[in-house]
């Protein structure tokens, strides 16, 4: 509840401002209007229009950092069934990801929260997410719903990358837009808004390091990331041999990168 509480406090704060100082744009503010409403469909902006309109709490997540091959990044973005698959081999998750459509999928965590999340907008630095869920467990025994727009913002940078490598360090950060139906029950809106955005912030956390880690067995065991691709078994043939193929040009640029440079005169003098 602090965390709620915390963010409730903060936009009350920006909202009343100073009377001697120029007013600057929220976060919030700056999110929605990150949002490129012209290029999305008349139903994706009808959708997100509404929790706009309506947002019970906003929250921007901390940057996160690593390194990534660009194109694996982005097809791991927008088929998150890719990691949870990979999770489940492992023996480490119970959340199912269903695709049911090709920006669409449907996830249950095992436990307590379903919800179809459907890709609106995406581009390689940016991707728009509209999210609709309900939660039934221990926290709030009844049925609660809700909405939300997920956005994430990336950026690519090679211009500290290995030469031998070129992998560009990825820079991403997401922003939550929640709405949550039944907004008057202010106890109920704090103890989700908490456990939502407790449970967020560790996700994307987690999610980045682990992204991480598989562009790491990408550039060094490419044959076994290829033979896990094929065992994704809940993961549609066609994104799966595309990962795959992702995979493997990933590498192969790598190592054509680095045979260029090796070859390459040297220009030191003797």
């Amino acid at each position: 509840m602090l965390i709620a509480g915390c963010l409730l406090s903060i936009s009350t704060l920006q909202a009343q401002g100073t009377p001697d100082e120029p007013r600057q744009p929220s976060a919030q503010e700056q999110s929605k209007h990150s949002i490129p409403w012209d290029k999305l469909t008349a139903t994706a902006r009808t959708k997100l229009r509404s929790v706009i309109s309506d947002t019970t709490v906003f929250h921007r997540l901390k940057t996160q950092q690593f390194k990534c091959d660009q194109s694996v990044y982005i097809h791991l973005v927008r088929h998150p069934e890719i990691l949870t698959n990979i999770w489940e081999l492992m023996g480490v998750t119970q959340l199912r990801i269903e695709r049911t459509a090709p920006f669409s999928i449907r996830i249950h965590d095992g436990q307590y929260t379903k919800t179809t999340l459907e890709l609106v907008y995406g581009t390689p630095n940016l991707h728009v997410f509209h999210c609709e869920g309900s939660y039934k467990g221990v926290i709030v025994p009844t049925v609660s719903t809700g909405r939300a727009i997920i956005i994430i913002r990336s950026k690519y940078d090679t211009a500290a990358a290995a030469p031998a490598t070129q992998v560009p360090t990825v820079k991403h950060q997401m922003d939550i837009f929640l709405q949550i139906d039944n907004a008057a029950n202010q106890l109920l809106v704090k103890t989700l808004s908490y456990f939502f955005m407790k449970t967020a912030d560790a996700n994307f956390a987690e999610t980045t390091q682990f992204i991480g880690q598989i562009d790491k067995i990408v550039r060094n065991n490419p044959a076994g990331m290829a033979r896990l691709a094929d065992r994704l078994t809940r993961v549609q043939p066609a994104l799966r041999q595309q990962f795959g193929v992702l995979v493997r040009n990933a590498n192969t640029n790598r190592v054509r990168l680095a045979s260029t440079i090796q070859d390459e005169p040297s220009t030191t003098r003797k």
